[in-house]
């Protein structure tokens, strides 16, 4: 008797752990305000001087939070209708209806560059010709010496 209460106090405690990770996953992405994102565990914003803006058809943000980054998302031309843009590999160059992401912080400093994880997308929104940008657990690949390393990007950015 004492085996199975015992049992079942640690399966309930595991059930609970599982829970709880997904429920600070999704508070985190609700805590996400607008020009901000999240990568490999820290919080960049780019504040009210540095709002995120097109040049071409690269949306930028710069932000000097956590030593400093920038992300980028490369479309083939800069949208003009709302919809989804498939995430392509980093180093690709986008097609109608995709788009890469990349980021640089400078306090590491690192690379990142979006994979193309099937799935992958960036919700955009045009509203009279301003562009907002909506990435959420997009992959993203960096390296540390010669390894390989995968993390994700969570972004909401607006001109």
């Amino acid at each position: 008797m004492k085996k199975s209460i015992f049992t079942m106090l640690m399966l309930a405690l595991f059930a609970t752990s599982f829970v709880s990770c997904d429920k600070d996953e999704e508070e985190q992405q609700e805590e996400l305000g607008n020009n901000s994102w999240v990568i490999n565990g820290l919080t960049y914003k780019t504040g009210t001087l540095t709002p995120p803006s097109f040049s071409g058809n690269n949306f930028t943000a710069t932000s000097t939070d956590n030593g400093g980054s920038v992300v980028g998302i490369t479309f083939s031309a800069k949208p003009t209708t709302s919809k989804n843009y498939t995430v392509v590999l980093g180093t690709a160059t986008p097609g109608a209806d995709e788009c890469r992401v990349t980021v640089l912080n400078t306090n590491d400093p690192k690379t990142f560059l979006s994979t193309g994880r099937a799935g992958d997308v960036v919700s955009v929104t045009v509203t009279g010709g301003k562009v907002a940008a909506t990435a959420t657990n997009v992959e993203m690949l960096y390296l540390v010496g010669s390894t390989e390393n995968k993390t994700t990007i969570s972004a909401k950015l607006s001109e």
